[in-house]
């Protein structure tokens, strides 16, 4: 077996965080690929569709958990910012139909996991 030089390992992209909406007829999953220039991956939502095949849904590059809100909205973190001493932690909202994603909120602490309880309330573990 040969090794892998850095091109082909930078190449290689990776699916993760794979999320079925609650009618079952969607999935959505983080795409991630190694950014060799600045030292990290950057990762974004994709979602497949039987009938549609796959698609981007979003392009910042920061884009990580989604969980979905309903058949149409999914919930994700993105852009985990240092600002004022805090690291802070921006959740998003993002019709899978279309559209740009929109801010739901944004806390001063780091976020390690969320989970939808209902359109209200959410779980949210902080790192």
């Amino acid at each position: 077996m040969r090794k892998v030089n850095l091109d082909e390992f930078c190449s290689i992209s990776y699916a993760g965080s794979l999320s079925s909406s609650p009618d079952g007829d969607k999935l959505c999953f983080i795409k991630s690929i190694a950014d060799l220039e600045d030292n990290k991956y950057k990762s974004n939502l994709w979602l497949y569709e039987p009938t549609k095949g796959i698609r981007k849904l979003t392009v910042s590059g920061t884009d990580k958990k989604p969980q979905w809100l309903d058949n149409e909205h999914i919930a994700f973190f993105s852009g985990r910012i240092k600002d004022e001493g805090y690291t802070k932690t921006r959740v998003y909202k993002i019709n899978v139909n279309g559209g740009e994603a929109e801010l739901l909120f944004e806390t001063c602490h780091e976020i390690g996991q969320f989970k939808v309880l209902d359109e209200n309330r959410w779980l949210v573990s902080f790192t």
